[in-house]
């Protein structure tokens, strides 16, 4: 089994962060470049007659460049929360895998799928932790370490989507046991 390669989400959100203004950059450069056989290439000028002057509008004048803007970009990694132990100290922490746990882990305890979203936008950096739909696929053995925060957060929302998949599992098990065991 590959080992996992470590991040944390502060340098994935500082890298998003970059990604934005250098494309934000790249758009402005991009729509002040001058294109004159484009704006009002091969259209006359506009011609009208007041007080019996004839005066004109050049057609480029009708094509003003547009200046692009990215207004957000949005990263959202699929994985799962598991526990890991980081530095010399080995103490214990809440981290974000793309790597599912192993079998064994996933036949004692169900692994929700869950969801981490990095947005950025004018108004700076958010990062969103949410569940996700089973039937997502997650690649890569990427192990990312979140502050204690997102650790709390990430860990309230496992434990939300642990007890909402096992009281339904539990009932159902339940009720087929009483359809097998009613005479019928």
């Amino acid at each position: 089994m590959a080992a996992s390669r470590q991040c944390s989400a502060d340098t994935l959100r500082q890298a998003l962060v970059e990604a934005r203004q250098r494309s934000e950059q790249a758009l402005l450069e991009l729509g002040r470049r001058p294109a004159p056989q484009q704006r009002g290439a091969g259209q006359a000028d506009l011609r009208y007659v007041t007080d019996s002057t004839v005066r004109a509008v050049p057609a480029a004048n009708f094509h003003p460049p547009y200046l692009l803007s990215l207004e957000t970009v949005e990263l959202t990694l699929y994985g799962y929360c598991i526990p890991h132990q980081f530095g010399w100290e080995r103490t214990w922490e809440a981290a974000f895998s793309l790597r599912p746990p192993p079998v064994w882990r996933r036949l004692l305890r169900p692994a929700p799928l869950l969801a981490l979203t990095f947005r950025s936008d004018a108004d700076g950096t958010q990062i969103r932790i949410t569940s996700a739909a089973p039937r997502r696929r997650c690649h890569g053995t990427y192990l990312l370490r979140l502050d204690p925060a997102l650790q709390e957060r990430l860990l309230a929302i496992h434990q939300q989507q642990l007890a909402a998949t096992a009281l339904p599992a539990r009932l159902g098990a339940w009720l087929k046991r009483l359809r097998m065991k009613s005479p019928d």
